[in-house]
């Protein structure tokens, strides 16, 4: 879909993807990763979008039957969205790897909402 706001989420994605694929094609040429591995990796890879609109769909369900009619419970992502929307700082936690999404959920944060947001090493 179109991108929305200033954030590039799309561009992000696509780099985190490409940083996987050439790690995975470096483990394979570096004979570092085993052939069945590598097939677990990149059949993981495949079913990521199936999996993320498996999750979108059961939780948001509700949202899109009835809305405005939603009930406590009936929708994670709502609750959610509720809980937050007065907030005035967030601390995104990220632990190894995971830290840079940390850093970029906080940029897209302040980008977005212009709120007070930082990203911090878990």
């Amino acid at each position: 879909g179109e991108e929305k706001g200033l954030t590039s989420t799309k561009v992000f994605s696509a780099t985190i993807l490409s940083f996987f694929l050439f790690s995975v094609a470096l483990g394979e040429a570096c004979q570092k990763i085993e052939p069945e591995e590598m097939s677990r990796l990149m059949e993981s890879l495949e079913a990521l979008p199936n999996l993320v609109q498996l999750v979108l769909d059961r939780e948001a369900s509700n949202l899109r039957t009835n809305p405005g009619q939603l009930q406590t419970g009936d929708c994670k992502l709502w609750e959610i969205g509720c809980q937050n929307v007065m907030a005035r700082n967030f601390i995104f936690l990220g632990r190894g790897l995971n830290f840079p999404m940390a850093l970029e959920g906080a940029m897209k944060c302040k980008e977005l909402a212009y709120i007070h947001a930082e990203g911090y090493p878990a």
